[in-house]
């Protein structure tokens, strides 16, 4: 684990991992694919209760 930064907020300690960050070009696409999936599922539901998004 590479601590790269550390911030206090309030009680709590935000530690970032520069080890978190996607470097891998097909990782990436995935997470961007599973995004566009939730968010289309979002509009679909808001659409279904009569929502005009």
């Amino acid at each position: 684990m590479a601590i790269v930064d550390q911030y206090k907020l309030g009680g709590t300690t935000i530690k970032i991992d520069d080890s978190a960050i996607v470097t891998d070009p097909e990782e990436l696409e995935v997470i961007h694919q599973h995004i566009a999936n939730v968010c289309w599922r979002i509009v679909m539901a808001a659409r279904a209760q009569g929502k005009n998004i």
